[in-house]
């Protein structure tokens, strides 16, 4: 850790848990813009239905059983990332998934297919924390590049990702088809 006053180490966080493969990586320790610290770490049962509440506060309806069921089928860890921070408190203030994004026509890539901070919360660097550990995960697994998808009508996470050095390259429309 840098020289720091002791106010200073108030702003400090470490990435920790991070998992490759069976073994743990090194701690990471990051600066955060505000005095408020979090520990990002791989989400734990308990965690599950305050992650359902987090993403309600985005408009996608789920509970904790189905958080708990999807990440069973996330545990790769090669191909998939899914954090959480924890404020001092204990209490969950935001999480983040991620994954290896494979198609015929590009190389691999990490996709942030997640990220969600209190509404409470925000603009402490919490979300600066949560994609820096993905960014620490997709370098883990060789990916060269992270990449996000924003919804059009969420302005204010736009001027987040952009003050984060993502830079907007595609605009598009998705479809949906339901199968029967």
């Amino acid at each position: 850790m840098p020289d720091v006053s002791r106010h200073e180490v108030a702003r400090h966080v470490a990435i920790v848990g991070l998992l490759r493969g069976k073994h743990l990586m090194p701690a990471k320790t990051i600066l955060s813009p505000q005095p408020a610290a979090c520990l990002v770490r791989p989400p734990r049962p308990y965690d599950f239905e305050r992650m359902a509440e987090l993403a309600q506060q985005l408009g996608y309806l789920c509970s904790a059983e189905q958080i708990r069921a999807r990440l069973a089928q996330m545990q790769n860890s090669q191909q998939n990332a899914v954090f959480v921070a924890q404020a001092a408190d204990g209490k969950i203030v935001g999480w983040i998934g991620a994954q290896v994004f494979r198609c015929v026509e590009l190389d691999p890539f990490a996709e942030i297919t997640g990220l969600v901070v209190d509404e409470q919360s925000r603009s402490c660097g919490i979300g600066k924390l949560l994609v820096a550990a993905a960014e620490q995960w997709a370098r883990s697994v060789g990916s060269r590049v992270l990449c996000v998808r924003c919804n059009v009508v969420r302005e204010r996470a736009q001027r987040f990702y952009t003050a984060n050095g993502f830079e907007e390259i595609k605009v598009q429309k998705i479809f949906r088809k339901p199968l029967r």
